[in-house]
């Protein structure tokens, strides 16, 4: 557990997640992992609507049920974590070796 010495903080328990551990990949509506053409849609319906907010981010799907995202400009990374953790399709997002997930509030530098 992480504990902010700056401001003794305690970040909370990230939820319970309701997938197998096992393979945790984003889920479609049946309870299955989303295969690579679901994956694709769900990646190019939300670049869309990034770009819709003026936010330029290109996605990779490298994976099941998992996108990569990149950015030309670094201070635009925590908008697309915001974004991203707003989407019901949302299960988890990981981001300079911290995983965050949706619904719990973390602080930006």
């Amino acid at each position: 557990m992480f504990l902010c010495s700056l401001c003794r903080w305690k970040p909370p328990e990230p939820p319970k997640m309701k997938f197998d551990p096992k393979n945790p990949g984003a889920k479609n509506s049946e309870g299955k992992v989303r295969n690579k053409k679901q994956t694709e849609e769900v990646a190019f319906k939300w670049k869309n609507l990034m770009q819709s907010n003026a936010l330029d981010a290109s996605p990779y799907v490298i994976e099941d049920g998992k996108i990569l995202w990149t950015v030309m400009d670094g201070m635009k990374g925590y908008k697309v974590l915001d974004f991203c953790l707003k989407q019901e399709e949302m299960v988890e997002m990981e981001w300079d070796n911290q995983k965050y997930h949706p619904g719990v509030p973390y602080m930006k530098p």
